[in-house]
C-alpha cells in the first residue's frame, strides 16, 4: 500500500498556501507530464463518484481507512474488495470511455486493481492514470482513467485540507481539450463548524475552479473546456452558478462568454437526480458535466463540440434499485440477524457526453489556419 506522509505533505501545502494566497487557489504543475494526441473523431467523457473505493489494508498514517479492512467495521475483505472492484469495471465498461473522471478514490493501488479489472474481464483499456496523494481527511481523493495522457495536468486547492480538483489537459492534434475533475466539499457539518463555514468552502473551491477555466477562455474563446465532477450541490445553486459561473441557461452565455454551461440544465429538472437522499427522500442532482461555450456549436471555432443528445445520467439497468434508484455498495446490519453485504455499485449515477470533433480542429489539420 501506498504510505502517505501526511504530516510532510500538510506543512509543506501550508507553507505554500501562505505564500501564494489559498483562498485565491493554489496551482501546482503535475511531474512527469508526457503526451500521445488524441486521434479518434469522437470522445467519451464520463464522470463517477464510485463510493468508497478502499483497499483492505490499514495504512496507519490513514485513519480515513480504519473502516475498510477485514476487522473494521465494514468488514472489508479481499471478497468484498473484488466484488466491489467487479461491479465497477463492470458498468464502466458499458460506458465506454475514452476519459473517466471519479471521485471516492483511496489511493493509486485501488486505481491499477481497476484498471487491471477492466482489461482483463472486459478488454476496456484505460492505461492512464492522473492521481496523487492528498490531504483529504478520509484520504478519498479525485483521478483520472484514460486512454490518453496529458500533455499538463494540474492540481487546484480550494480547501489546503481537503479535496484538490484535477485540471488535465489533452493534446487532440492541433489543439487541446482540457478536463476539470471535481470532488467539492459534502453538506455535512463536522464538529466545530456552521452551515456557512462548509457553505464557504465550496465557495472558495467553485472560485478556483471558475479562475482556472476563465483564464483559458480568455486566452482563446474557443477553447474546449469541461468542468466535472460531484459538486455536493444541485446545478441550480448558487454556489454553482454564481460563483462557480456552470449557468443553466444557454442564453447567459451570450454576455458571460467566459461561463460554462451545464449540461444537466438539458434534462427537465424532474430527471436530474444522480443521487437519492434517503433521510429526506430526495433526489439531489451533486454530479454534472459542464463544456465552454463554443462547444455547444459545431459552428463555431471550437476543436471539440457536445454530440447533439448524446449528454445523459448513465442508467445501467443493474445499478438500478427497485425503486429506480442508484443500488449502492453496502453493508446492512440488522438487528436480529449477522451483517449482509448489498452487492450493488455506487450510491450515484455516472454521468456521460460524447465529443465530436470540432470545425476549428478540422480546419486546423487541413492547414487553413
Amino acid at each position: 500500500m501506498v504510505t502517505r506522509r501526511r504530516v510532510l505533505g500538510f506543512v509543506r501545502l501550508v507553507a505554500l498556501c501562505a505564500a501564494t494566497g489559498w483562498m485565491c487557489g493554489c496551482e501546482r504543475a503535475a511531474v512527469g507530464q508526457g503526451g500521445g494526441a488524441i486521434t479518434s473523431a469522437t470522445l467519451r467523457v464520463a464522470s463517477w463518484n464510485v463510493e468508497n473505493l478502499f483497499d483492505t489494508e490499514n495504512d496507519p498514517t490513514n485513519p480515513g481507512d480504519n473502516e475498510y479492512t477485514p476487522t473494521g467495521r465494514q468488514l472489508w475483505t479481499e471478497e468484498v474488495y473484488r466484488i466491489k472492484l467487479e461491479r465497477l469495471a463492470e458498468l464502466i465498461a458499458e460506458m465506454k470511455p475514452d476519459i473517466i473522471g471519479l471521485a471516492e478514490i483511496e489511493n493509486r493501488r485501488v486505481l491499477v486493481d481497476l484498471q487491471k479489472v477492466l482489461a482483463d474481464a472486459y478488454d476496456c483499456h484505460l492505461p492512464e492514470i492522473v492521481h496523487r496523494e492528498g490531504n483529504d481527511h478520509r484520504s478519498i481523493e479525485v483521478a483520472l482513467l484514460s486512454k490518453y495522457k496529458p500533455t499538463d495536468t494540474r492540481w487546484l486547492i480550494g480547501n489546503p485540507t481537503g479535496r484538490e480538483m484535477i485540471c488535465a489537459t489533452f493534446s487532440t492534434g492541433a489543439s487541446e481539450l482540457t478536463v476539470i475533475m471535481c470532488h467539492w466539499k459534502s453538506k455535512l457539518i463536522p464538529a466545530g463548524m456552521t452551515e456557512q463555514d462548509v457553505d464557504n468552502i465550496r465557495i472558495r473551491e467553485a472560485k478556483v475552479a471558475r479562475r482556472a477555466f476563465e483564464r483559458k477562455l480568455r486566452k482563446n474563446p474557443g477553447a474546449a473546456v469541461m468542468v466535472m465532477g460531484d459538486f455536493n450541490d444541485d446545478v441550480t445553486s448558487p454556489i454553482l452558478t454564481r460563483d462557480g459561473g456552470l449557468l443553466v441557461s444557454r442564453g447567459l452565455l451570450k454576455t458571460n462568454p467566459t461561463c460554462l454551461y451545464n449540461l444537466s440544465a438539458d434534462i427537465p429538472a424532474n430527471r436530474r437526480g444522480t443521487y437519492y437522499y434517503y433521510p429526506k427522500r430526495l433526489w439531489n442532482s451533486l454530479d454534472s458535466i459542464s463544456v465552454s461555450p463554443a462547444m455547444l456549436d459545431a459552428s463555431q471555432a471550437s476543436t471539440w463540440t457536445v454530440q447533439e443528445g448524446s449528454y445523459q445520467i448513465f442508467k445501467y439497468p443493474e445499478h438500478l434499485d427497485a425503486n429506480s434508484r442508484p443500488k449502492s455498495f453496502r453493508l446492512v446490519r440488522p438487528k436480529d440477524a449477522d451483517p449482509y453485504y448489498i452487492y450493488g455499485y455506487s450510491d450515484h449515477f455516472p454521468v456521460t457526453v460524447t465529443l465530436e470533433r470540432g470545425m476549428a480542429e478540422e480546419r486546423q489539420e487541413a492547414g487553413d489556419f
